[in-house]
């Protein structure tokens, strides 16, 4: 006999001030997770690479504190934000670097930089990673 999936958690505490949201993502090659961070600085939220936005997740957002910043780290972790962007508009948005192209639909009030402090300030570091493009195919192929 089957058991049924135990649903998930809304948002999964992890220490003080620091939740995940874990969701299903289907693709094309399979289903694939994706994953929220939500950080309380003060009284107000920091959502890192949203997920799809339910009545359960709003709900369990409003309980924590006040949506302030979205977060799109990646050109590819974006796929959520503009459901975001419409439920909490006085949110600061911000993108890596080539987001905000990628995404002309929604307007970015910062790109992400090491270079200057973040908007929500120095109370959670960041850091930039940046890939490099490799052209590599196989094992032993050099890159350009």
């Amino acid at each position: 006999m089957m058991r049924a999936a135990m649903p998930e958690a809304t948002l999964q505490p992890l220490a003080p001030d620091l939740w995940i949201a874990s969701r299903k993502l289907p693709l094309m090659v399979g289903e694939i997770g994706c994953r929220m961070t939500v950080v309380r600085l003060g009284s107000d939220l920091l959502l890192h690479s949203p997920v799809p936005l339910d009545a359960a997740t709003r709900e369990a957002l409003g309980r924590l504190g006040r949506v302030r910043w979205l977060v799109g780290p990646s050109k590819v972790h974006h796929l959520y934000l503009g459901d975001y962007v419409t439920a909490y508009p006085d949110a600061v948005l911000c993108g890596a670097p080539g987001l905000a192209e990628k995404r002309r639909d929604l307007r970015f009030a910062c790109v992400l930089d090491d270079a200057a402090v973040p908007p929500w300030g120095d109370g959670l570091a960041m850091r930039l990673l940046r890939a490099r493009r490799s052209r590599r195919c196989a094992p032993g192929t050099s890159t350009a």
